[in-house]
């Protein structure tokens, strides 16, 4: 999204997941929604996005990510079913997305792995309410509580930040090894986590193989988390990659500084080399 508000794709398109009305790739700059986009956020082939407080997708379809109460592809943006004018932000999976809408979290997509956190394995292709205490979500498969506790949920819950595997849980579980202070927001990995708490710190916990938890070594911490930064943080995100990840953080200075697997260049430091320690985007 640019600051007009514009969404602007490139790339693949086998599925229509650039949203411009066909199935093409190119590398040109094209523009699925223009104006009014407040929040956007990308699966596996397909996209979301909040446009005037309404949310839509566009892309692959089989499993029901696009919230169309049935299962097909959409090369253009499509109104997610049930949608009013109150939804503030959307976040998406990787085959599933959820909405917060009129204050109520809301999932649609594939939900075999508990992917939704509400006890529910049933996939659905229309938003469902998924109720516990989680009152907001920042990535996907956690959350933040009413009490401001750090959640997760899914495709290895909490078991896999402690070492213990991959089993699916389906109930919002609070992540312990944080010490005090109010969680803010959680951004989400597939074996890891990482917490921005109210006083700006941002700590991490869990494996650690590509330097995901960004502590300056590829040592796993699984029992307590990690401090990357003591304040000055004001916002983050994390994404699954492969057998790792990457996260990357806005500080106080409007700086972004990213860490983790960077053997495609994702890191943006223009290296390959994976980063163990926050690192600044170049041109940024």
């Amino acid at each position: 999204v640019i600051q007009s508000g514009n969404v602007r794709c490139w790339g693949a398109n086998s599925y229509g997941q650039l949203g411009n009305g066909n199935t093409t790739a190119t590398t040109s700059l094209t523009t699925p929604l223009s104006s009014g986009v407040t929040s956007i956020s990308s699966g596996n082939y397909f996209s979301c996005a909040v446009k005037t407080n309404q949310t839509y997708c566009w892309g692959w379809g089989i499993v029901g990510q696009l919230g169309q109460t049935d299962n097909t592809d959409s090369s253009s943006p499509v109104l997610v079913s049930g949608t009013n004018s109150n939804v503030s932000y959307v976040v998406s999976g990787t085959n599933h997305s959820c909405h917060k809408m009129n204050g109520v979290l809301q999932c649609w997509g594939y939900n075999t792995e508990y992917e939704f956190g509400n006890g529910s394995a049933i996939s659905r292709n229309y938003p469902v309410n998924i109720g516990g205490s989680v009152v907001d979500m920042f990535s996907a498969s956690s959350g933040i509580s009413t009490t401001s506790q750090a959640l997760r949920w899914g495709y290895g819950g909490v078991n896999g930040l402690q070492g213990g595997g991959f089993s699916s849980n389906g109930i919002q579980t609070v992540i312990t090894g944080f010490s005090a202070a109010t969680s803010l927001k959680v951004y989400n990995g597939l074996n890891y986590a990482c917490i921005l708490k109210t006083d700006s710190s941002l700590s991490c916990i869990g494996m650690n193989e590509s330097g995901q938890i960004g502590i300056g070594t590829s040592v796993t911490s699984y029992s307590t988390a990690q401090v990357v930064f003591t304040s000055g943080i004001v916002d983050g995100s994390s994404s699954k990659y492969g057998g790792g990840g990457i996260v990357c953080a806005i500080n106080s200075a409007n700086r972004l500084m990213c860490w983790g697997a960077n053997s495609n260049g994702t890191v943006g430091d223009k290296t390959t080399i994976n980063k163990t320690s926050p690192t600044y985007v170049l041109n940024n």
